[in-house]
């Protein structure tokens, strides 16, 4: 359910691009959940626990998705919304402080 992924999210957006869809006033893509850690799954795909939190407060990102630019890093997303930025678009993304959203 939640099958959201840096290559998922790069193919809607040349999407939008090549279709004109960008153009005429699409410029948004919204991510709610699938993209952080998560640590216990349930059985149709959501992550039951609060995604788990770096020392310095931040969600940490779930690298097989979302890929960092080096080992230990937690930019995945931020690649994926420069290259968004890069072509045109906006992206918008949710989070919550609960165990479930």
């Amino acid at each position: 359910p939640y099958n959201v992924s840096a290559r998922a999210l790069k193919e809607t957006a040349d999407r939008l691009v090549s279709t004109g869809l960008r153009d005429v006033g699409y410029n948004y893509i919204l991510l709610d959940d699938g993209w952080p850690l998560c640590q216990h799954t349930a059985t149709n795909g959501a992550c039951i626990t609060v995604p788990p939190r770096l020392p310095n407060g931040n969600v940490e990102i779930d690298a097989a998705k979302f890929p960092p630019s080096a080992p230990g890093k937690n930019d995945g997303l931020k690649i994926v919304a420069d290259y968004l930025h890069s072509i045109g678009l906006k992206i918008g993304i949710y989070t919550a402080p609960h165990a479930t959203t």
